[in-house]
């Protein structure tokens, strides 16, 4: 049986690869280390706040932007996305790892 990402009401995907369907354009398009617009904020809060309560991943202070980004990586230069903090600081997370986490979870 495919493993579901449920975030919200409005936020149910059947399966992984649907739901990285979804996100993966808040990677993908915009500009580069310039924040998503409010309506992709408010989804990928819902994304990154339940894969650290998963993860058990601290959270420095309340999240503030959430902007696409790249990241050295073995294989290059790949974009991700990026999470700015209420503190100041910043930080990057893989896609594919929260929804995988989330999906797993039960």
């Amino acid at each position: 049986m495919s493993k579901s990402v449920k975030l919200g009401p409005s936020l149910e995907f059947a399966t992984i690869t649907l739901a990285k369907k979804h996100f993966d354009p808040f990677r993908t398009e915009g500009v580069l280390n310039q924040d998503v617009t409010q309506a992709r904020f408010d989804q990928l809060k819902l994304l990154y706040e339940r894969y650290c309560a998963i993860t058990h991943f601290p959270v420095p202070s309340a999240v503030t932007g959430f902007f696409p980004t790249m990241e050295k990586r073995s294989a290059g230069y790949p974009r991700c996305l990026g999470v700015r903090f209420a503190d100041g600081t910043s930080t990057t997370f893989s896609l594919d790892e929260a929804l995988s986490a989330i999906a797993s979870a039960r």
